[in-house]
């Protein structure tokens, strides 16, 4: 999806107001990392949407801990969105056929969101 298809229906008025960006990182704490474009941009009384889904496991899970063990970090996200890629996840034996490369089940999973929905992010995970 190219930005002119993201932002067609978005409001005038909302448009100055949104911040969005679609990049690559290799790593928390490189260049385009977004938890620090999050402490840096952004203020408590912002509403910020955090979308994880960059299909590199380790790097997502490494974002995902980065968040949970910041506090500071986590009062500045208001609604997470993750596709957490784990064995026993409703797509283990629909086309997840590549164990996760970190080894964690949908325990694991539970226990994170459960951990940001306590932090009062309003956590949701799809598959």
């Amino acid at each position: 999806m190219v930005p002119d298809d993201i932002f067609k229906d978005v409001p005038e008025a909302i448009i100055p107001k949104l911040t969005y960006f679609n990049l690559g990182i290799s790593e928390p704490g490189s260049k385009h990392d977004p938890l620090r474009f999050i402490q840096e941009l952004c203020r408590p009384e912002d509403y910020v949407i955090l979308k994880v889904d960059i299909d590199a496991i380790s790097l997502e899970e490494n974002l995902v801990k980065t968040l949970l063990n910041d506090n500071a970090l986590m009062e500045l996200v208001d609604e997470f969105f993750f596709e957490h890629h784990v064995t026993g996840g409703a797509m283990t034996t629909n086309g997840w056929h590549k164990p996760p490369m970190l080894g964690l089940d949908i325990v694991d999973s539970y226990s994170w969101f459960m951990k940001l929905r306590q932090a009062g992010i309003r956590a949701h995970s799809w598959v």
